[in-house]
């Protein structure tokens, strides 16, 4: 099983500050992270393939094996050198930037299909420093795959599915026949476990599949000292992949939206204490909350 996960680097939230009152953003330090929601997929990825302990799934019958990738320039190698310090096989690099969530999906599926053989793309759900959280939807629409979302965990085994087109019949007649046995079908599947209408749900579906992982989904481990060392001195373990290279036109890089200004939200008003007895106290909150009807 092959399974492609995909490192979003970001700014880090606590190096920089927002300024309401003068509508400015102030950056203390220039120091860029990987989204945590894709460090959840990482390891969501590492913990399928049995890396450093954790059970191999041997259910697939094949050996596990993950490509990490990220966009942007040289400075998004930091995170995929650290993803190949925790167990991951190969890195690659996209040498572009700024992409837009529509381009940036369509960019990700050309690199599918360069590469080949992948059966699952896992990735976080949103990038903070966006809000964008479309690139995993956007991105099973352009491979035509299934996709889950707001997954909480991971994992794959062999599930029996009833083939489409042959649960027209009858239970009986199903149960029976020889055409309704031969409609049942095991295939490869992914496993996950989302929050849904009010409780937890666990969803299946068949491979080649897209999953998205929220923040603090699954907690993620951090790589050894010796491993890390390794991984940053070791030359050319992350390939660059050019626009050319991937088929990608200038009309196909084009973003879908353009961003014509940007709005800060208001000051934070102050608390207040409200004082007196129970009836008083409800009555004057009543009369604030009727404000904002």
């Amino acid at each position: 099983m092959k399974t492609l996960v995909f490192l979003r680097s970001i700014l880090n939230p606590d190096a920089f500050i927002v300024n309401r009152r003068t509508q400015q953003v102030f950056v203390n330090r220039e120091e860029y992270i990987t989204n945590p929601a894709d460090r959840c997929a990482l390891e969501a990825a590492l913990k399928i393939a049995g890396v450093n302990g954790y059970e191999t799934d041997k259910r697939m019958g094949a050996s596990s094996e993950i490509v990490a990738v990220s966009a942007g320039p040289v400075r998004v190698e930091t995170g995929l050198r650290e993803a190949l310090a925790l167990g991951v096989r190969r890195a690659s690099r996209i040498d572009l930037d700024d992409l837009d969530e529509a381009a940036l999906a369509r960019t990700l599926a050309r690199v599918v299909h360069l590469l080949g053989g992948i059966d699952l793309v896992l990735l976080g759900d949103a990038a903070p420093d966006t809000g964008g959280d479309q690139v995993g939807l956007r991105l099973a629409e352009e491979l035509g795959w299934r996709f889950i979302g707001n997954a909480c965990s991971v994992r794959t085994e062999m599930v029996t599915f009833p083939q489409p087109g042959r649960l027209a019949q009858g239970d009986d007649e199903f149960a029976s026949s020889d055409a309704g046995l031969a409609a049942i079908s095991r295939a490869e599947a992914v496993v996950a476990v989302k929050y849904l209408q009010g409780g937890w749900t666990e969803v299946e579906t068949q491979l080649p599949a897209v999953v998205t992982l929220p923040a603090g989904a699954i907690k993620p481990r951090l790589p050894g000292a010796a491993r890390l060392i390794n991984a940053f001195k070791a030359k050319g373990n992350v390939t660059v992949l050019s626009a050319a290279e991937l088929g990608l036109t200038r009309e196909e890089l084009e973003p879908s939206v353009k961003v014509t200004g940007r709005v800060f939200p208001p000051e934070r008003e102050p608390g207040r204490r409200l004082k007196g007895s129970v009836e008083e106290i409800a009555a004057t909150l009543a009369t604030i909350l009727q404000r904002f009807r």
